[in-house]
Order: structure tokens, then sequence, then C-alpha cells
């Protein structure tokens, strides 16, 4: 006979969403996701097959959920698109800033108008972890589509970029020294060249982009995500590798 029990992962994932729902006070609200920042207008076809894949790939993991699950968290889940001409060839820095400058700005209370929980209630990957999309990212689908056409048996991953907005630092200079002098002493130098904004990135793969928020959701873990896709060189964030 068929095994129809649920599968234990799929009835488990996006834990966070589900136990902050399971916590939330009657009067208040809950949203999770991404905000997404475009930085190329170029090309309105491509960025519209963009946005739609990428759409179809949140909802393809959506499909996995129980239909009552996938109702409840679909429904407040949120992918914002930030654009505009201001945004044009903005740099990854440039609007980690924007966006830093933002949640830091946003007010504690709740604002049903703006889409806005208590900032109890705020999703960590929502107001910590942004998206960028330039150039690079619309033609890595560009590629893909002409992989496909030419029926190639593999095709090259369509990615997006993610950025570290997290503004848990250290309180002093000091106290960062120290922690610093202390990973290095229990794990060895991680002196990998990288500079400091490119650890303030990282491609995520479009088709696992749902599954990216699952380690992110947990809080503090950029720099472990970070390490396990940048050697030899950066490659995208795929399901799986969180866990290697």
């Amino acid at each position: 006979m068929e095994d129809l029990s649920p599968d234990p992962y799929v009835s488990n994932s996006f834990k966070e969403a589900r136990d902050h729902l399971k916590t939330l006070q009657p009067e208040s609200f809950y949203r999770w996701g991404f905000n997404l920042y475009r930085t190329t207008y170029d090309n309105q076809p491509l960025w519209d097959r963009y946005v739609s894949n990428l759409n179809h790939q949140i909802n393809d993991t959506f499909s996995y959920q129980s239909e009552a699950d996938r109702q409840t968290l679909q429904a407040i889940f949120r992918l914002n698109i930030i654009e505009g001409p201001d945004l044009e060839g903005a740099s990854i820095l440039e609007v980690r800033d924007r966006f830093t400058s933002w949640v830091s700005t946003l007010p504690s209370e709740a604002d049903l108008q703006r889409d806005l929980p208590h900032v109890n209630d705020r999703d960590h990957v929502l107001f910590t972890y942004p998206l960028y999309v330039d150039a690079e990212c619309l033609q890595s689908l560009q590629d893909k589509e002409d992989a496909t056409s030419m029926g190639a048996e593999e095709t090259p991953t369509v990615f997006i970029k993610a950025i570290d907005g997290s503004l848990e630092y250290p309180s002093s200079e000091d106290e960062w020294d120290d922690a610093a002098d202390e990973f290095e002493e229990e794990n060895g130098s991680d002196d990998d060249g990288d500079s400091e904004e490119e650890k303030k990135w990282m491609y995520v793969s479009c088709e696992d982009i749902l599954n990216y928020w699952e380690p992110m959701s947990l809080g503090f873990n950029w720099e472990i995500q970070y390490g396990l896709c940048r050697w030899p060189q950066k490659r995208p964030w795929q399901e799986g590798i969180a866990y290697m």
C-alpha cells in the first residue's frame, strides 16, 4: 500500500514562520519573505521573464506543502520589489546602505497600511537579508533559455544575489577584536582573500530561494552559509548545501 503519511521534512519546513503564527497575538500580524532591489532597466522583457521564473520557483516550492499549509503560508508571504531610476546601476554596497538605513528608521509599532508588523513580529530574513538583481542575474536566465533551446543536457543555474544587511555588530571595537581573535584561535585564520564587499553578498539559486530562507531565518547564519558556497569560487547557494 502506498505510504500517504506526510513527509516530515516538508511538514516541518518554514518552521520559523509556522512557530511565529502559533504564538501570534490576536491583534498582531506577521509577514515573511524577501525585499528585492532591481538595479537594471535595459531589458524589460527579460526582467519580466526573470520575475515570472522567480515566482514560478516560489510557487513550485509551496506546492509540496499540504493545501491548508500552502494557503496559510503563501497568504502571508511577500516578495516586495523595490525599483526606480534612483536604483539603476546601484552597487551591492549602495543597496545595502539604502536597505539598512530604511530598516534602522522603521517604527517599532505595527502599521497595517504599510504591511509592517510590530518589531517583535518581523521576519528576520525580510528585514535583514535583501535580494539584489543586476544585469548578471538577468543574463543567467538568458543563458539558461539559450542552452535549453539548443537542447543542452545540462543548463546553467538561474541565480539571484543575496545581501547581508545585518545590523547585529559587537557594541565596541574591542569586543569585535576579541571575538575575531577567539574565532581564529579556535578555527584558524580566515584569510580567504575576500574583500569586505565580497563577504556582504552571495549567489542564490532562484530554484531554491525559499529553501534559502529556511537557514537564514534562524538568525546569525550568514557567515556559515556564505562559507559553504564560496570555495574554490563563489557558486549559487542550493538546497542541501546548508546541511553539508
